[in-house]
């Protein structure tokens, strides 16, 4: 009797050690990186042609004239170089203030939308169609339309005859839409 008792009391005693230890097993979780379209961005060096050599002046030197190149992600399939960034902005400061003034939506914001998913102008809508915002049809819209891959094949997009037409309406659009709405309850100065 003795005997059994102890044995039993050892197996339990095993048995009982055993299972208090848990074992944890863990893999790596696995998330997939988004795709991103990514556009490089160079920018040419300037080079100024001396029309009178002065020996106080200052000659570029060899790392001033060095192109950099800078990465900027875009909605449209374009190249877009520093200095078309700055044509973009220079050709259309005004119309951005303009609508700044009458709308209440800040230029700079005007712009770099603008910039962004029209590839500074180098894109597909901007080209074929002076959508600079990628503004599509919806419902209602009787003005003329262009057809372009985006979401999906095909698909209808807003024409303007001139670029001044799309930022106008662009204005208008995040305006008149309440998805928008609480964006006009921020302080003019709040871009976060």
């Amino acid at each position: 009797m003795f005997k059994k008792s102890f044995v039993l009391f050892v197996l339990f005693a095993l048995t009982a050690c055993h299972t208090a230890q848990t074992v944890v097993k863990t893999s790596p979780k696995y998330y997939p990186k988004p795709k991103k379209e990514v556009v490089h961005v160079t920018k040419k060096p300037v080079v100024v042609k001396p029309v009178a050599s002065n020996d106080n002046e200052k000659k570029p030197n060899s790392t001033s004239q060095k192109r950099q190149t800078e990465t900027m992600e875009s909605t449209s399939k374009t190249v877009v170089y520093t200095e078309v960034v700055s044509a973009y902005i220079m050709q259309f400061k005004d119309i951005a203030m303009s609508n700044m003034k009458n709308y209440g939506i800040p230029a700079s914001i005007i712009l770099a939308q603008g910039i962004l998913e029209s590839g500074a102008g180098k894109g597909d809508l901007a080209l074929s169609g002076n959508n600079h915002f990628g503004i599509k049809c919806h419902v209602g819209w009787t003005g003329e339309s262009v057809k372009h891959d985006d979401d999906s094949a095909q698909e209808c997009f807003r024409k303007y005859k001139d670029p001044a037409e799309s930022y106008k309406d662009h204005a208008l659009f995040l305006t008149s839409r309440t998805r928008y709405s609480n964006l006009f309850l921020l302080p003019k100065g709040d871009y976060e």
